[in-house]
């Protein structure tokens, strides 16, 4: 199951790299940290995807993890993977956006409604930020615990409208869109 797991989350990067060459995606530092800060998205959605199906409960997870503890054990590594990766998709393209300003790059985690396309984003990473501490760092009790995973939907939600919402090459690739999508 950890194979197909891997191969679900890195197959987006196959699309991704077959849209240009490599050459012109890695071609200087700016490309290095757009593309970097692009291919951790999409590897951070892939993960965040697979970790809400590991969590539904579904009977045939109970027969592929031989349990749906080991199911359960499996969803907190690949959420928290996802959150890691996720993180650093806005962390590389500020980094990027430094070289041109740095106020620019700091006004970059601010939210504008004239950019509400990277708002989404925005609140999509806070949700899942605030909503993930919770889980990680509170102790509450269950029904108060299971209710703050609630929230995690509605980043997921916010994520997936700014994924393709948001130009990039999810809205101009029909198979990396439609492969996030499903």
């Amino acid at each position: 199951p950890l194979f197909w797991i891997i191969i679900v989350a890195l197959l987006p990067i196959v699309f991704w790299l077959l849209m240009l060459p490599v050459s012109a995606r890695f071609s200087n530092w700016q490309a290095v940290l757009r593309s970097l800060g692009q291919i951790t998205a999409l590897i951070g959605m892939a993960l965040f995807s697979i970790s809400f199906i590991l969590s539904s409960r579904l009977p045939i997870l109970d027969k592929i993890f031989n349990g749906i503890n080991r199911a359960y054990v499996i969803h907190h590594t690949v959420g928290a993977l996802a959150f890691i990766f996720l993180l650093f998709h806005p962390l590389l393209l500020a980094v990027n956006i430094v070289s041109i300003s740095v106020v620019s790059a700091a006004l970059f985690f601010v939210p504008s409604i004239n950019s509400w396309q990277v708002a989404l984003g925005i609140f999509a990473l806070a949700i899942m930020t605030v909503a993930l501490v919770l889980t990680f760092y509170a102790r509450l009790k269950y029904e108060l615990w299971k209710n703050s995973h609630r929230f995690l939907g509605l980043a997921f939600f916010l994520g997936g409208l700014h994924m393709f919402f948001i130009e990039s090459d999810v809205s101009q690739n029909n198979y990396l869109r439609f492969y996030m999508l499903a």
